[in-house]
């Protein structure tokens, strides 16, 4: 289980609320991480399900030019199944021709611009993609690289 402890800062209790820092996390429940599972017929990557459950979902390091944000349960159901207002995004076919299913994407850099997550871990740590640029080895990586060098994501 990976921890995500070190984001406890960050994170408020409900989205009425705001840290007033560039970054802020809302809470995602045990019943959002299930009705994901089962609406996209499978299990989150070990990581991203442990950053859900432990801190939860919207921007990091916000005021860097770049939107940084990983996407709420609901959003990352409807963009992976293309549905609602990802149904017809052109955007989305270069993820598709890229990634073969076995990845997800949850991030979103800026619009139209996605990082995904390996759907399967290794020692329950999963890659991420800028697309085809595996960037970081884990998720925890990725969050570490951009709390530290808050443009990191321009070098791409």
């Amino acid at each position: 289980m990976s921890d995500f402890t070190f984001l406890r800062a960050y994170k408020v209790i409900n989205e009425e609320q705001n840290n007033g820092l560039d970054t802020v996390f809302y809470p995602v429940t045990d019943e959002e991480i299930t009705s994901l599972e089962t609406e996209l017929q499978s299990k989150l990557p070990a990581e991203l399900a442990d950053f859900y459950s432990q801190v939860g979902y919207d921007f990091i390091k916000k005021g860097t030019g770049k939107r940084n944000l990983f996407m709420d349960t609901y959003s990352l159901q409807d963009i992976n199944l293309r549905r609602g207002d990802f149904e017809y995004d052109p955007d989305l076919e270069i993820y598709a021709d890229i990634y073969n299913d076995d990845k997800l994407l949850f991030f979103e850099v800026n619009e139209g611009v996605y990082l995904a997550i390996d759907k399967f871990d290794n020692k329950e740590k999963n890659a991420v993609y800028y697309f085809k640029d595996k960037i970081a080895d884990s998720l925890e990586e990725l969050i570490h690289k951009i709390l530290e060098q808050p443009d990191f994501l321009n070098e791409y």
